[in-house]
């Protein structure tokens, strides 16, 4: 007979010393992902060109390994990064880089922002590195947003190519593509296609 938490706190001291609890476990589900060797797990940062770990986990998906994986097999994040992809220098932080860097790693807040700052203080800059370049958040969001409508349109206008035919969602889904900005500003997904099939000519 299992006994209950209010059973166990009336009992005498005496008796509740001498209780064997047993914490009793529910199925175990296990999850469903690859075990890559130590040189798969460098091949997987060199194909994917990953460095830091917000980048990481933007484009890790469900079935690939975990930021838990690269520490248990290297002990340190870093030197996994090393090993797979050899030393980088401090980048040069201008325009160009912090625009990319926002788009790339989606931080398109202030508080996305510097809280990538605080992971990763070599690959993001410095709030003052934003404000001395950019004068000011929103001019570098804003920028961000349009640098980020243009890359994705030539990213779908390349999926048409490749497919032959306009993709449905499902499509783009599969081909990792992120249109919600584009599709936000067209006002919907055949809005963005009627303007793209126009570009084309179709």
């Amino acid at each position: 007979m299992q006994r209950s938490a209010d059973d166990i706190l009336k009992m005498p001291d005496f008796k509740r010393r001498r209780l064997r609890l047993k914490k009793k476990f529910g199925h175990y589900i296990k999850e469903d992902r690859l075990h890559l060797s130590r040189d798969e797990l460098l091949q997987y940062l060199r194909d994917r060109n990953i460095r830091s770990r917000i980048k990481f986990e933007r484009v890790r998906k469900p079935k690939d390994p975990k930021m838990y994986d690269f520490r248990k097999e290297f002990g340190y994040w870093s030197e996994a990064v090393r090993l797979a992809l050899g030393e980088k220098p401090a980048p040069e932080i201008d325009g160009d880089y912090i625009l990319k860097a926002v788009w790339e790693l989606n931080l398109f807040s202030v508080k996305r922002f510097k809280e990538a700052r605080k992971i990763d203080k070599v690959a993001i800059p410095s709030w003052r590195q934003v404000i001395r370049t950019w004068g000011k958040y929103s001019n570098l969001f804003e920028a961000a947003r349009r640098f980020n409508l243009k890359s994705q349109l030539e990213e779908y206008l390349r999926l048409i190519r490749r497919l032959g035919h306009v993709p449905n969602m499902k499509e783009i889904k599969e081909a990792d593509l992120r249109m919600d900005d584009a599709i936000t500003f067209y006002g919907g997904k055949k809005e963005m296609d009627d303007f793209v099939l126009t570009l084309r000519g179709l």
